[in-house]
């Protein structure tokens, strides 16, 4: 009876006389949904933790940042590894260099660690 009301309540159900329609209507409706704005936020409040190396730090943002596109992938994480690492001598050597690719920014803030 609760699946019944719960299917009753969903849009463009179709016929309930179809099972495989019932079915992907309730698969649809209960699969998890990814909230960008959330994954945003909670990649944007991401900083290096104390005692964490670069490339832990980096794989974090990874993990995070999973969700959007390569290109885009790699101008967050970039922007992140500046924005929050810890050691601001580190930051300010990266940023008086223009264009600096997030490859070299690793290879510039291991020895940092």
């Amino acid at each position: 009876m609760r699946s019944t009301n719960c299917f009753n309540t969903l849009p463009n159900t179709g016929s309930n006389d179809d099972y495989d329609e019932v079915v992907r209507a309730l698969n649809a409706h209960f699969d998890p949904q990814l909230n960008l704005d959330f994954e945003w936020f909670k990649l944007r409040q991401v900083h290096q933790r104390e005692g964490e190396v670069i490339d832990q730090f980096y794989a974090r943002l990874r993990e995070l940042a999973s969700m959007c596109t390569e290109d885009y992938q790699l101008k967050e994480m970039r922007a992140h590894i500046i924005q929050g690492c810890k050691n601001k001598t580190l930051r300010g050597l990266i940023l008086r260099q223009p264009n600096i690719s997030l490859d070299e920014i690793l290879i510039i803030a291991r020895p940092h660690d």
